[in-house]
């Protein structure tokens, strides 16, 4: 699976990010993360639900992974760290990614 995130190629099965002739690879967790998110597109995610179905936490671990992942995977995909255009923290609810339309 390929997501476009211009002027970005995500190849979900490999981990690679390729663009502007540049290319890098996720880490394993950065990769569960954004696949899990490419797969439910344009819902907001709890951070709780996030660690326990990308990472398996029980209900009541406290841990700042989410945070660290979620910081080295935007400064792979995102133009501008400061204002994420795909990976958006939408304040007390969550995380979402935002996939640009497709066009057919």
């Amino acid at each position: 699976m390929r997501i476009q995130l211009p002027p970005l190629t995500v190849d979900l099965s490999t981990g690679t990010v390729r663009g502007e002739g540049n290319a890098t690879t996720l880490r394993p967790q950065e990769l569960r993360l954004l696949r899990w998110l490419a797969e439910r597109p344009g819902r907001t995610w709890a951070r709780d639900t996030l660690l326990r179905e990308v990472w398996g936490y029980g209900p009541r671990v406290v841990s700042r992974t989410l945070d660290t992942t979620l910081s080295r995977l935007r400064a792979k995909i995102e133009l501008n760290t400061s204002r994420p255009r795909y990976l958006l923290t939408v304040p007390g609810e969550g995380l979402r990614l935002e996939l640009p339309p497709t066009l057919e």
